[in-house]
């Protein structure tokens, strides 16, 4: 029991875990992956909306509704339970670790919810300051909540993120998943690595504030990048990059030649 207790938690840690699970005749000492543990996914849900008339309980705001958190800006969502001995803690230490890198010039709300409906406020209390502790910027749009059986699972459900509750040990498995949502609660793209490059983040973030964030060179990469729901992640575009390439060398070109024909007639005149 003991080593497929230590499978599982190998396996909750796999970088894609929710897109890409073992084959069904993998074994562990000649015994199947167990059912339970193959239900743990995630099922991605682009363009829907989310639930934001559902109410939890914030660190220092106290009874809040989602819509009132979702209403303003873009928002990065972690589903995480407050006791998780590393998965939660990983991802969440390498997400501020990746906002630190991208400084203060992306304005995002940050929100971290417990899908554990008996995680109490001093449980969220201490994972904030835990995780605080380590990031210098603006926490002031920070979300830390906990909330009723029946909000967790509407929430959960309509992000679907679906994790198993192991009743021996009451471990929970579950993959690694940061949510990006654009205002008014949309859902925008899932991010399924434990550690987010900060290229990766950024250009999440640009993309779902419909061009309300970034810079001219986030939307060049932008252009040159596109999202990869399989993997959870944008890829380069190689055409693209050759288009845009070509594009930038006609431009100079035409500068240059530009240039000359001008200095030309000037020297003539």
């Amino acid at each position: 029991m003991r080593k497929l207790i230590v499978f599982c938690c190998m396996f909750t840690m796999s970088r894609h875990i929710g897109a890409l699970p073992p084959p069904p005749d993998f074994e562990v000492q000649g015994r199947e992956i167990p059912k339970e543990i193959k239900d743990v996914s995630i099922e991605q849900k682009v363009g829907e909306k989310l639930p934001l008339e559902l109410e939890f309980t914030e660190i220092e705001r106290g009874k809040i509704k989602l819509g009132d958190i979702f209403q303003d800006g873009v928002s990065l969502v972690v589903p995480v339970y407050y006791s998780c001995p590393m998965l939660c803690n990983l991802v969440l230490d390498n997400l501020v670790k990746t906002l630190g890198e991208i400084g203060e010039s992306v304005k995002y709300n940050f929100v971290v919810f417990s899908f554990d409906k008996d995680d109490t406020l001093s449980e969220a209390k201490n994972a904030y300051k835990r995780v605080g502790s380590k990031f210098f910027g603006d926490k002031s749009r920070w979300y830390f909540l906990i909330g009723d059986e029946d909000s967790i699972d509407s929430l959960v459900d309509s992000i679907g993120f679906k994790y198993v509750v192991d009743e021996e040990t009451g471990q929970i498995y579950h993959a690694a998943l940061v949510l990006v949502v654009s205002e008014g609660g949309i859902i925008n793209r899932y991010l399924t690595n434990i550690d987010i490059p900060s290229r990766q983040l950024r250009l999440a973030m640009v993309e779902a504030s419909e061009g309300k964030l970034g810079n001219i060179v986030d939307k060049l990469l932008l252009y040159c990048y596109q999202y990869d729901p399989t993997r959870g992640r944008y890829t380069l575009l190689v055409y693209r990059v050759l288009k845009l390439s070509a594009f930038f060398t006609v431009l100079l070109m035409a500068t240059v030649i530009g240039g000359l024909l001008w200095r030309e007639k000037k020297n003539r005149t």
